[in-house]
């Protein structure tokens, strides 16, 4: 018989938090590219938009991940209160946007970022 097991993810450490005005977060995810492409996607969630940047897959942070501990070096996010499922820039660059809304976890985390990020430098 096969055993399944659910580990969920425990704590995320975020190293790096960085708040930009909606027009900026744009401007940061699509720079690099070519105009009327599409760039890689961002989530959304509760009117927040964000992404994140893992740290590398070193024995020390595998051993953190596979006891709950996530580590991400950075943290972007910006306000943008109605969920589009995309944004498309003036040089037709689109930026996907999924709808992670669904998930307690990212819920947490936005209700997290939101309460804590005038604790840090921005």
């Amino acid at each position: 018989m096969v055993k399944i097991t659910y580990s969920p993810i425990k704590e995320i450490i975020i190293h790096e938090m960085v708040e930009y005005p909606l027009a900026d977060f744009v401007k940061l995810m699509t720079d690099n590219v070519p105009p009327g492409n599409i760039s890689s996607s961002v989530k959304w969630c509760n009117g927040m938009v964000f992404m994140s940047t893992g740290l590398p897959s070193t024995v020390d942070v595998v051993k953190d991940q596979m006891a709950g501990t996530i580590h991400w070096s950075w943290f972007a996010f910006a306000e943008m209160p109605v969920f589009r499922p995309s944004i498309e820039t003036a040089s037709k660059v689109i930026l996907p946007v999924i709808d992670v809304s669904n998930n307690d976890l990212n819920r947490k985390l936005v209700d997290w970022v939101r309460s804590n990020k005038r604790t840090f430098t921005v």
